[in-house]
């Protein structure tokens, strides 16, 4: 058990010694699947019943989520260091929300900017 900003988060279990820690290291995976089934990614939206389909498309997804961690995580070493939120000791956006809104700034700029950056995150790339 542990309090939370008031509140108590209990987590139970017989086989894990340290479930805290477990959920912590599920807390990535976690905000995946939210990304990408109501999030930014929102697939639970599609209209496709085709097995192959969806399974390419998740494919796709997951590859375009990949893709805006590698940038946000880019941009904090490089370019911009994320805020750190000082009550919860954390950054204030994810790898994700911080590579996904650059590459929005960047689309907008002009396909420009965005080739030597590619160029630049991913040597040998040529576009």
């Amino acid at each position: 058990m542990k309090k939370l900003d008031g509140e108590y988060l209990i987590l139970v279990s017989h086989k894990v010694n340290n479930p805290l820690k477990e959920y912590r290291q599920r807390w990535s995976i976690e905000r995946f699947f939210k990304m990408l089934k109501t999030g930014v990614l929102n697939i639970e939206s599609t209209k496709m019943v085709d097995p192959k389909r969806i399974e390419i498309l998740f494919l796709l997804c997951g590859i375009a989520y990949l893709i805006c961690v590698k940038m946000g995580a880019y941009r904090h070493q490089k370019v911009r260091v994320i805020r750190k939120k000082i009550q919860y000791k954390c950054h204030e956006y994810s790898y994700f929300r911080w590579g996904i809104d650059w590459l929005k700034e960047l689309i907008i700029q002009g396909s420009d900017i965005t080739k030597r950056l590619a160029g630049q995150m991913l040597p040998g790339l040529q576009l």
